[in-house]
């Protein structure tokens, strides 16, 4: 599972809620899903969030949204395509539909998408939690 860990320290976590805790992840959440290629929306949605003991937790939920965010983390090579379902693939390219029985595609290149938020975040994230335990 790939997974992106922030520990917030002892002292300071203490005086969280952990509502504030959420509401200041879910900052980082809206960060990756702006990030992510759109294709169907699956990896857009399953990138989740959950408190545990020592901070907050991002992760991608379901096995083949792991498989997908690991292939565009990690890049592919030049490999062929052939239909699993169906007879062929189709698809639309320039307002004409396209057919075909397997192909080579392109691979796609190591660090197309990075599985981390962008510094911006990050230091929202910070500022959120911090505005949280000066009003405690």
């Amino acid at each position: 599972m790939i997974k992106l860990t922030i520990k917030i320290p002892k002292r300071k976590r203490f005086k969280l809620k952990p509502r504030q805790i959420d509401e200041a992840a879910q900052i980082l959440v809206d960060d990756l899903q702006q990030t992510v290629p759109y294709d169907t929306g699956t990896l857009y949605r399953g990138i989740r969030r959950r408190k545990t003991a020592n901070g907050v937790e991002i992760y991608i939920r379901g096995k083949r949204n792991n498989e997908v965010a690991g292939y565009l983390i990690e890049g592919t090579k030049r490999h062929f395509v052939k239909p699993v379902k169906k007879k062929a693939l189709a698809w639309f390219d320039g307002g004409r539909t396209r057919f075909s029985r397997g192909h080579f595609v392109k691979g796609i290149k190591k660090g197309y998408w990075k599985f981390q938020p962008r510094k911006r975040a990050l230091n929202k994230f910070t500022k959120r939690l911090m505005t949280f335990i000066k009003a405690a």
